[in-house]
């Protein structure tokens, strides 16, 4: 993963829902990755999370994290 890429995730927040997401910045800290990244939609929605955290979360085709989504 690096800066750029994009890929789709669900958004965990009052109203949950399936999101496309770009990596805006990467940190390590104390030997963990850190993923800095934002909603591609509306720029202001930024998380700052472990790479082990959002792994599960990380789909290629909004398709794919819809389906994910509607498992839960």
């Amino acid at each position: 993963m690096k800066v750029g890429d994009r890929f789709f995730t669900i958004a965990y927040t009052f109203d949950t829902r399936v999101i496309e997401v770009e990596v805006i910045g990467i940190e390590i800290i104390e030997g963990e990755t850190y993923i800095h990244f934002q909603n591609v939609e509306q720029v202001i929605d930024k998380w700052f999370k472990t790479f082990d955290f959002i792994k599960p979360y990380i789909f290629n085709t909004k398709e794919e994290a819809e389906s994910k989504l509607n498992l839960l």
